[in-house]
């Protein structure tokens, strides 16, 4: 968050690389002039910015790694995102927290799914959560409701649809997913990922804070992405996730298709995914207390999840929480929230904006509400009576 701390960490560290760290610390402070909340962003400054980014653009974060020479700066720029990211992922993350323009949401995004839900309802929305959409209803080209997996029918004057597009075209809906959304899925280069996760309760006197990214050695699996990274996370900025004296730590590592699929087939067989879960956890543990031996005996698995966790969760095909990887050489940007051929029907998903997330899902949420408003606000009534909104 002290970007000056940072590059002053940088230049000591390695002087060899003095040029390549000054070169990537003003990307960093040209991103951040455009991203400061107090500050109003001109199109002069936006347009001086892309001489500095453009490199940055066509590098992947492990292309902009091998750039450097000592291993710990290395390391430090595929910490986050991994080697096949572009590195503007890296720049982005930093700009945007160092900027004040970014945190963790209080509570997690649990707490904050439910501050939206009660902002909805307080508007005088209507929430309805254990409700199964089995059809998108249309007829002449135009959306007018949904039907419920018990037969009940809603009428609508715009339906907006959240999930995952494989959970919906060909689906609940009867349209083929829209040309520029499916190029994505076709693009080799952009992957889609999922990951393995553990949650550890440990004691609060941690020896180390925030995030921190070790390489595994027992756990490690040919099927995961990359370099063998486990991403370790402490949660003691949230005290009300576990009792006074204990926090919680939990892990992430990466897949790709080949390894999300690994993890759907195993779960056909309860058995053998139960017990490769347990390996997964127990080997986790031991490549935690491998790199801080103070821990040996004082973490308690809590949970372990898994792609297959995901698809059971949320419907996702493959999966995946997230969208696609975003590749370098690409400009990212949101695809249209409009179906073509079908009007009053929205898209506000992640998956329209590589490499999607909560913010992501949100603005993309707002533009199709305000599209949807604007069209209904066009006609001189509504084309069905309705006293609230539902979400479902």
């Amino acid at each position: 968050r002290d970007f000056d701390k940072t590059e002053r960490a940088m230049l000591a560290l390695s002087p060899e690389d003095r040029e390549e760290s000054l070169r990537f610390c003003r990307a960093v402070r040209a991103l951040m002039r455009l991203f400061r909340l107090s500050e109003t962003v001109s199109y002069a400054a936006a347009v001086r910015a892309l001489p500095t980014l453009a490199r940055y653009s066509f590098l992947s974060a492990g292309a902009l790694a091998d750039r450097f020479s000592h291993p710990l700066l290395r390391r430090f720029m595929v910490g986050l995102v991994g080697r096949d990211f572009t590195s503007l992922a890296l720049l982005f993350t930093a700009a945007h927290f160092c900027a004040g323009n970014a945190d963790l949401p209080a509570g997690g995004s649990l707490a904050a799914a439910e501050r939206m839900a009660e902002r909805f309802v307080s508007l005088g929305g209507e929430l309805r959560t254990g409700t199964e959409v089995t059809r998108v209803l249309t007829s002449g080209g135009e959306a007018y409701g949904v039907r419920l997996a018990d037969g009940e029918e809603i009428a609508a004057d715009a339906v907006i649809l959240t999930a995952d597009p494989g959970c919906v075209f060909g689906k609940i809906l009867d349209a083929p997913m829209p040309r520029a959304l499916l190029n994505f899925y076709r693009d080799p280069a952009m992957h889609r990922f999922s990951s393995v996760g553990c949650a550890f309760a440990a004691p609060f006197d941690l020896p180390f804070s925030g995030d921190f990214v070790l390489q595994v050695g027992r756990s490690g699996k040919s099927y995961e992405v990359g370099d063998g990274r486990l991403v370790l996370r402490e949660f003691s900025h949230e005290p009300s996730f576990a009792p006074a004296g204990e926090t919680v730590i939990t892990t992430m590592r990466l897949f790709y298709e080949d390894g999300c699929r690994h993890f759907l087939d195993l779960s056909e067989d309860k058995a053998a995914y139960r017990k490769e879960k347990a390996r997964l956890l127990a080997d986790t543990e031991g490549d935690i207390v491998d790199r801080f031996p103070a821990l040996s005996g004082k973490l308690r698995p809590l949970d372990i999840w898994t792609p297959a966790s995901y698809r059971d969760f949320t419907g996702a095909p493959l999966g995946t929480y997230m969208s696609f990887l975003l590749p370098p050489g690409r400009v990212p940007h949101a695809l249209p929230a409009r179906v073509p051929g079908i009007s009053g029907l929205y898209l506000a998903t992640q998956w329209q904006s590589p490499p999607g997330g909560l913010p992501t899902a949100l603005s993309l949420g707002r533009r199709a509400a305000t599209m949807a408003c604007r069209a209904v606000k066009a006609t001189e009534k509504p084309r069905f009576s309705r006293r609230k909104a539902s979400v479902m």
